[in-house]
């Protein structure tokens, strides 16, 4: 079957990652600025520690939301570090974990990305947007004839 191979053949091998102690604000600009919806969170060797995603930041808003009233700059602290929001723990796989794994976890978890790790350290990223991408090129209908 399709999804039998393992998630190491379509991860992201370089994925950017933040520390426990990166300001929310700093990650919501990366959010924006790369066009990334997830950060995983590791501490010094890669290990990994948790992950924080668009949707932690949209539930920070609303947790906060009372003082969006008048909402500038100077009134609102978003400065706090990312550990007071991140998810822990953060669902991953290994790379020689089948991609019907991951999709499984994704689906079970309601998640779209998963850190991918070999020895507890993280390694790759893969996402559902990965997985749906390796299934429209691996049907038969975008096969040569």
């Amino acid at each position: 079957m399709i999804l039998d191979k393992p998630v190491s053949e379509i991860m992201r091998r370089h994925v950017l990652t933040i520390k426990k102690d990166f300001s929310f604000s700093e990650a919501c600009r990366l959010f924006f600025r790369m066009g990334i919806h997830h950060l995983p969170v590791v501490d010094e060797k890669d290990h990994l520690l948790g992950m924080l995603s668009t949707h932690d930041a949209l539930r920070a808003f609303a947790l906060r939301g009372h003082l969006l009233k008048n909402w500038n700059e100077e009134n609102v602290d978003w400065s706090f570090p990312v550990e007071e929001l991140m998810s822990i723990p953060a669902i991953s796989v290994s790379e020689t974990d089948s991609m019907d794994e991951a999709v499984r976890l994704c689906a079970t978890h309601h998640i779209q990305s998963l850190p991918v790790l070999k020895d507890g350290q993280l390694v790759g990223m893969v996402t559902s947007h990965d997985i749906m991408q390796y299934l429209a090129n691996s049907t038969p209908s975008n096969q040569p004839a």
